[in-house]
């Protein structure tokens, strides 16, 4: 169990007067103030006793982040106990956010453009993470989290110029919902404000549009639609049909039918009823994660249009869907990590990539005679059976370079790449090659 500490106060009242105008009594209030350190992903319950023998919970639930939680009481929860405990338990009843991202990246979807948030894991003791907007503009940064309540996290990245955002992440479930990304200067003033759905993904997503393929499926999946502002999270059952959980908190259920007219194209049908309109949502798979929807109400069966025709205009909006975590088990493919791994890179200017366990790792190049030896963070993720996806960025250097690999692997652990260099958030050079993977 945590250690608790615990301070107390004192209850005064103090009275002034200032001509003939009276100034308002101050109250200070008996206050009791706990501290403990928490664990990150971790909920915690502060319990009360009056006699030292029974207990009731006095505070919580407190979501634990991995550092100090310490507040004040209120007087009425403090009032009359003797004694206090604070009592680790699971976070999961509580609600689905979740502060526990490292090895994940967040799919944004921006007006239909996707955005990654790429979190490393904390690498010695210090958490980094990229984000990358599109093809051209990714920056580093550090990052902390903390749970607000039981269905928000809410994460501060902290760039190389000083520049900070805050990404609020409202889960609907554990792997969807709703976002708003505030960007801040360096005075701390909110530059651009943007909001929409994003997804919660396990490792890195696949990049190249033309991958992007709606599953054979829907049995079991979660979709987010979000329309003018508004979240709707269908949950698909395994018996042919699906809950409509809509913005107003009300839920309906389909029958519905599914087809995947081709890997980026799909059309889903919710067959209404006499009671309940039907839909028909046309969607377009723009990445691996997101993508943009056409809505048209359908009139009620029989109903005084006809059955089968819409009821309104065509609604537009935006949606994301989960992917499903990649198991790699072939020989010749990626390796599930690069922990004591070398890879030999070729091309215009070949460098060695050499990893160590902890997150770390050196790109070692030749240069006008002299070799240079550059100490990188890195995040590797396989993202299919010969795919694999490599992030590196470079601490300390004088300025916010950042390097993305996508790497194809063929037989004998060997294979080509493609890879894009930022620097300072800007694309500065793009190449492509060959690479050999070697070490223990």
């Amino acid at each position: 169990m945590p250690v608790l500490l615990l301070s107390g106060g004192i209850v005064s009242r103090v009275s002034a007067q200032n001509g003939t105008a009276a100034v308002p009594a101050l109250e200070i209030k008996n206050g009791v103030e706990y501290e403990f350190q928490s664990v990150d992903g971790a909920a915690y319950l502060v319990d009360g006793s009056v006699d030292g023998v029974s207990f009731n919970q006095v505070a919580g639930p407190i979501f634990g982040d991995g550092t100090k939680m310490k507040a004040i009481l209120p007087p009425a929860a403090a009032a009359g106990q003797r004694q206090f405990r604070v009592r680790m338990v699971s976070a999961t009843p509580f609600g689905p956010a979740t502060t526990l991202l490292g090895g994940k990246t967040v799919a944004l979807n921006d007006g239909g453009r996707l955005r990654q948030v790429v979190f490393f894991p904390s690498i010695q003791g210090v958490r980094r993470g990229m984000l990358k907007s599109d093809a051209t503009h990714a920056r580093s940064f550090t990052w902390k989290v903390k749970r607000t309540t039981g269905s928000v996290a809410e994460v501060e990245l902290i760039y190389f110029d000083g520049t900070t955002s805050t990404l609020e992440l409202n889960f609907s479930n554990g792997l969807l919902g709703a976002y708003q990304m505030r960007d801040r200067n360096l005075e701390g003033q909110v530059q651009v404000l943007e909001s929409g759905p994003f997804s919660l993904h396990t490792g890195r997503l696949r990049d190249r549009v033309e991958e992007a393929v709606f599953p054979t499926t829907l049995a079991g999946q979660n979709l987010i639609f979000e329309e003018g502002g508004a979240m709707t999270r269908l949950d698909f059952g395994l018996d042919g049909t699906v809950n409509v959980n809509r913005p107003d908190g009300t839920t309906d259920n389909y029958h519905y039918i599914y087809d995947r007219n081709s890997a980026d194209e799909a059309e889903l049908k919710l067959e209404g009823t006499p009671e309940l309109p039907g839909e028909i949502i046309q969607m377009d798979l723009s990445s691996q994660s997101t993508g943009n929807f056409n809505r048209l109400p359908q009139a009620l069966p029989g109903g005084g249009g006809g059955g089968g025709g819409h009821t309104g205009p065509l609604q537009t909006g935006t949606f994301n869907i989960p992917t499903v975590p990649v198991s790699v088990n072939s020989t010749s493919g990626p390796p599930r990590s690069l922990d004591g791994k070398v890879i030999q890179i070729g091309g215009d200017k070949p460098v060695t990539l050499t990893f160590n366990s902890d997150g770390t790792g050196t790109a070692t190049e030749e240069e006008d005679g002299s070799v240079e030896v550059k100490p990188f963070t890195y995040n590797y993720s396989p993202t299919d059976d010969d795919e694999a996806s490599l992030a590196l960025t470079f601490p300390g250097a004088q300025s916010d370079r950042v390097e993305d690999y996508d790497l194809q692997f063929g037989p004998n652990a060997s294979g080509s790449f493609q890879s894009s260099t930022y620097e300072g958030g800007e694309l500065a050079n793009s190449s492509s090659g060959s690479f050999n993977t070697g070490g223990s």
